[in-house]
């Protein structure tokens, strides 16, 4: 699956330097055959020798990876679950991130509220 993650332009950047690539994998501390792997898209470089290659070549990391190839993302959300509770009390929800709504007679308010939360709180 070559050009998968690697920038093909990479390849043009290190020949328009006059480097290398057994020059470049040793500036890098990577072998030959793992920045060959890198420079043709088929592995993922870290984000140090990602900067390491953008430092070498002159140019900003973000013109040689985006951050989907260097496995970044750009926001981390964490999954929060409600749940409606039923008691004799009425009705309430329950989120993972500990909060708890008010009771309720109705369980329509209770999942109401429980959405409420989830977009002012999770955003989601």
């Amino acid at each position: 699956m070559a050009g998968d993650y690697g920038v093909q332009p990479l390849k043009g950047m290190l020949s328009e330097k006059g480097v290398t690539q057994a020059e470049a994998a040793k500036a890098v501390g990577r072998t030959v055959g793992s920045l060959s792997q890198i420079v043709n898209g088929v592995a993922r470089p870290t984000l140090p020798v990602a900067a390491q290659l953008a430092r070498l070549v002159g140019r900003p990391i973000e013109e040689l990876f985006t951050p989907k190839m260097l496995g970044l993302s750009q926001r981390r959300q964490a999954t929060y679950k409600t749940e409606i509770i039923r008691s004799g009390r009425g009705w309430r929800f329950k989120c993972s991130c500990g909060t708890r709504g008010r009771w309720n007679e109705d369980r329509g308010e209770a999942s109401r509220l429980a959405q409420q939360h989830r977009l002012r709180k999770h955003k989601s």
